[in-house]
C-alpha cells in the first residue's frame, strides 16, 4: 500500500499524547523543569552581571522523549539536552560600523550596568532592560568575516581595563592584534573565585554545587566535561540519554547586520507574524566561543546566536506544529545510522523555513494535514541533503551542512528517502525503541500482512487501546475527552483498512457518543453517578447535533443523573441541591422536546417529580403519558428497584424492565398514596391487560412480579396470589 498521510497524521497525534501523558515521563519531566528552573534562578542570584537562561528543545517542547525504565534506572530516549546559555551582561559588544570604537547606542547599552547601591555592595544579577546611572561601554568590537555567520571580538580599551580586575585573566587569550580568542571560556580562564563576571569554567565549582543544591545530582558527583560546539557539555550521564550544555555567550544589544535582510524577505504566508518580526529584532544576538568549520583560523572567530529569537520562535509554533516537528524528529532519530550528518539543529532551521510557508494561521495545520505537513518536512530534508545545503534561518548564506563530505550527505539522504518510502515502518520502529510496546507481540496479530499496513495496524492497535485506557483512568478530567475523540478519529481514518465485525466497540466507533455510551450506562448500572453523568455530559458535548438526532436518550439519561444527585444532597448541601434540581428539569424538557414516544423518558420525569416531593397528581399525569404511548421506541426500558412478593429475607434488586411497565406500577402507587384506592384498582387492572396483550414473553415475569405488588398495595390480596402463580407459569415457559 502507499502511504496515506491521513493516517499517518491522526497517528501522529495520537502517539504524541500517548508518549506525553506516559506517567513516568510525566512525572519525570516535570521534576526536571523545577530543579532547572531553581537552577537557573539560584545561578541570577547568587553571581553578579549573570543572566542564565534555557534554550533548546527541552525547554521549548519540541522534543518527543519517553523515560524508560531499566531495572530501576531511568534513562532518556532519544537522548535530551537541557541547554543554558550564561550571559555576560557586562562584557557588551557592538558592531563596528560605528564611527568609532568607542561610540555606541548609549540609549541601549546604559541598560547594563553594576554600580554599587547605597550600602556599597554590588548589585547582582541585573536584567537587560534596567536602567543604571551610568552608560557602559562595548568590551569589544565585532568585526565580520569571510565566513557567513561568524564574527571577530576586537576588544576595545575599555575591554583591557575590564579583564585587569583581580582573578581575571581573560587578557591571556587577546592576540597581539587585539582580537579575542574564543579558547577563553574553554581553558580555566577564571580563578577559583565566584564573584568575578564569569562564573563558569573547568575548574569552578559553582555550577557543580548549585547542581547539588537543587537535587539535580547528589552530593559527591563529579561532573565530567567536554567540549561540544561552543558548549561545555557534562557528559558523564550521557548513559543515561541526559546531557547539560554551558554556552556561555557575550549579549549584543542590536539586530546584526549580516542579519538586516530576515525581517523584510517575501513570505508566502504570515508565519511569523507581524508582531513577531518587529519584536525578535529588538532582543539583539548572543556571541559563543566556536569559530566556523571552514576558516584557516577558527580560534579567532565567534558564532552569532539567535538562540533568543529561535525561543520566541518557537514558543509561537502550534501544537500540531511541534507534533509535526517532534513526529519527525524522533523518527529521524530512531532510523538514522551513526554515520548520519543530520542534527536536531539542522531540522530545526529547515522546519522554520516550512512553516513559513505553510503558517498555522492560514488554516492549512489541520489535523487531517498533519500527515502532509510530515511528508512535506521529510522531502525538505530530503531536498536540502541532495543538494548539500541546509541555510540557516536567519542568515540564509550559512549553509550549515556545507562543511560534511559529499558521501556523508549523501549516506544520510538515502537513509531519509528510506522513512519516506516507509513512514509507517519507521514510526513503529521509534515506537519500538521508545518502549511503547513489544513489536513482535503485536505484529503476530498481523503476520499474514506485507508492507506498510502491518505495522500501520500495530501502530492502531496500541494507540487505540492505550488512548481508551488512559481516558478511561481520567474520567473527569479534559484528558479523558482527548483521549476518547482520538480514539474515534483513530478509528475512522483506519476503517477502511480492518475488518469491523470482529472487533469490540472500541474499535468500531466512529463518533464520541457510540463510543461512550455503553460506558456510561455501564456506570450507571454499577451506581456510580457521577461517572456516569460526566461521560454522558462529554457525549452531549462532543457533537450536540448528533446527540439530538440520535441520542436522544442521552439527555434523558443526563436528566435523571442530575435528579439522582439532587437527592443525596442533605441540609448542608441545599444549593448543590437547587441546582442540580434546575439542571435536570432542562434535561427532562430538552428531551421531552425531542422524543416522543420513550415511555422510559415520562416515566422517569414523573419518578423525579416524586422525589422532588411535588403535588402526585403532576407525577401521575407523566405516568399516564408513558402507558399511552402506542409504539414506543426501541429499546426503552428504565433501571428500577424490585420487592418480590412472598420473600420476605429476599431483598430487593434493580432490574431493567419495560418503561411502560415500570409507569403502571409507580401510577399504582401514587394512587395509594393518595388513598384513592378506586383509581388504583382500576389501574391494577390495565396494567394486568397489558400485560397479556402486549407484553412480550421476556419480559412477562418481571412485568407479573409488578403487577403482583401493585394488587396487594391496592388491598386486593387474592389478585395478587393469581397474578404471581401466572408469573410462575411465564418463568416455566421462558
Amino acid at each position: 500500500m502507499e502511504p496515506d498521510n491521513q493516517v499517518l497524521g491522526v497517528y501522529a497525534d495520537a502517539l504524541t499524547t500517548v508518549i506525553k501523558k506516559h506517567d513516568l515521563t510525566t512525572m519525570t519531566m516535570e521534576l526536571i523543569r523545577t530543579r532547572f528552573q531553581l537552577f537557573t534562578d539560584l545561578l541570577n542570584a547568587q553571581v553578579e552581571g549573570i543572566e542564565v537562561i534555557q534554550v533548546g528543545s527541552s525547554y521549548d517542547d519540541l522534543h518527543l522523549t519517553r523515560v524508560l525504565d531499566h531495572n530501576g534506572s531511568h534513562v532518556f530516549f532519544p537522548e535530551l539536552d537541557f541547554d543554558f546559555d550564561m550571559i555576560y551582561l557586562n562584557y557588551i559588544v557592538a558592531e563596528s560600523n560605528s564611527s568609532s570604537n568607542d561610540q555606541y547606542d548609549a540609549e541601549k547599552i546604559s541598560s547594563v550596568q553594576e554600580p554599587d547601591d547605597a550600602n556599597g555592595k554590588q548589585q547582582t544579577g541585573s536584567p537587560i532592560g534596567v536602567p543604571a546611572k551610568e552608560p557602559k561601554a562595548p568590551f569589544a568590537i565585532i568585526e565580520s568575516t569571510p565566513n557567513p555567520g561568524y564574527v571577530k571580538l576586537r576588544v576595545t580599551p575599555h575591554g583591557r581595563q575590564m579583564v585587569k580586575k583581580p582573578g581575571c585573566v581573560i587578557g591571556n587569550f587577546i592576540t597581539s592584534g587585539g582580537y579575542l580568542l574564543n579558547t577563553a571560556f574553554t581553558s580555566e580562564f577564571v580563578a577559583e573565585n565566584v564573584n568575578t563576571e564569569i562564573i563558569y569554567s573547568r575548574t569552578d565549582q559553582l555550577v557543580t554545587e548549585t547542581l547539588k543544591e537543587t537535587g539535580i545530582d547528589s552530593q559527591g558527583y563529579t561532573p565530567i566535561y567536554t567540549k561540544s560546539g561552543p558548549a561545555i557539555t557534562e557528559i558523564d550521564k550521557a548513559g543515561e540519554g541526559v546531557t547539560y550544555d554551558f554556552v556561555h555567550a557575550f549579549p549584543c544589544l542590536t539586530w546584526p547586520t549580516v542579519a538586516k535582510g530576515w525581517a523584510d524577505r517575501a513570505r508566502k504566508c504570515h508565519w511569523p507574524g507581524e508582531t513577531l518580526i518587529q519584536k525578535i529584532p529588538q532582543d539583539g544576538c548572543l556571541l559563543v566561543a566556536m569559530g566556523s568549520h571552514q576558516s584557516s583560523d577558527p580560534t579567532e572567530e565567534w558564532r552569532v546566536s539567535f538562540v533568543r529569537a529561535e525561543r520566541v520562535l518557537s514558543h509561537s509554533l502550534s501544537d500540531l506544529q511541534k507534533t509535526c516537528y517532534s513526529v519527525v524528529k524522533v523518527m529521524l532519530k530512531s532510523i538514522l545510522s551513526d554515520r548520519a550528518v543530520l542534527t536536531s539543529y539542522h531540522m530545526k532551521n529547515t522546519f522554520y523555513y516550512l512553516c513559513e510557508e505553510v503558517a498555522s494561521a492560514s488554516g492549512s495545520w489541520t489535523l487531517d494535514s498533519l500527515g502532509d505537513k510530515i511528508m512535506q518536512f521529510l522531502k525538505y530534508i530530503a531536498v536540502s541533503l541532495h543538494i548539500h545545503r541546509i541555510p540557516h534561518y536567519f542568515l540564509p548564506p550559512l549553509n550549515l551542512i556545507g562543511h560534511y563530505s559529499k558521501d556523508d550527505v549523501e549516506a544520510t539522504k538515502k537513509e531519509v528517502e528510506g522513512l519516506i518510502r516507509k513512514p509507517f515502518t519507521a514510526l513503529m520502529e521509534a515506537c519500538e525503541k521508545l518502549e511503547c510496546f513489544s513489536v513482535i507481540k503485536l505484529s503476530q496479530k498481523f503476520g499474514h500482512l506485507q508492507g506498510e499496513l502491518k505495522p500501520m495496524l500495530v501502530i492502531y492497535m496500541f494507540s487505540v487501546e492505550t488512548l481508551w485506557n488512559l481516558g478511561c483512568i481520567n474520567i473527569g478530567e479534559d484528558l479523558a475527552k482527548m483521549c476518547f475523540q482520538k480514539v474515534v478519529k483513530l478509528n475512522a481514518v483506519t476503517s477502511g483498512y480492518v475488518k469491523k465485525s470482529s472487533r469490540p466497540n472500541t474499535f468500531t466507533a466512529l463518533s464520541v457518543p457510540a463510543l461512550l455510551k455503553p460506558l456510561a450506562h455501564a456506570y450507571s448500572q454499577q451506581g456510580d453517578c457521577d461517572k456516569a453523568l460526566w461521560l454522558f455530559l462529554a457525549i452531549e458535548e462532543s457533537d450536540p447535533e448528533l446527540v439530538a438526532a440520535s441520542y436522544t436518550n442521552v439527555l434523558s439519561n443526563i436528566a435523571c443523573l442530575y435528579g439522582n444527585k439532587s437527592t443525596e444532597c442533605d441540609e448542608t448541601t441545599k444549593h448543590a441541591m437547587s441546582e442540580y434540581k434546575a439542571k435536570a428539569v432542562q434535561y427532562f424538557e430538552k428531551a421531552l422536546s425531542l422524543i416522543y414516544n420513550s415511555p422510559s423518558l415520562h416515566l422517569m420525569y414523573g419518578n423525579f417529580l416524586m422525589d422532588c416531593k411535588k403535588p402526585t397528581l403532576t407525577a401521575v399525569k407523566q405516568f399516564e403519558k408513558a402507558v399511552a404511548i402506542e409504539t414506543p421506541c426501541d429499546d426503552d426500558d428504565a433501571l428500577i428497584q424490585l420487592t418480590i412478593p412472598g420473600a420476605r429475607d429476599q431483598p430487593s434488586h434493580p432490574c431493567y424492565v419495560p418503561g411502560q411497565v415500570a409507569a403502571y406500577y409507580l401510577q399504582v402507587q401514587c394512587w395509594v398514596e393518595m388513598l384513592d384506592t378506586f383509581q388504583a384498582r382500576r389501574v391494577c387492572k390495565q396494567f394486568e391487560e397489558f400485560i397479556r396483550e402486549k407484553c412480550i414473553l421476556k419480559h412477562k415475569v418481571v412485568a407479573c412480579q409488578l403487577c403482583a405488588i401493585s394488587y396487594k398495595l391496592a388491598g386486593l390480596s387474592v389478585k395478587s396470589a393469581l397474578v404471581s402463580a401466572e408469573m410462575v407459569k411465564h418463568g416455566r415457559v421462558g
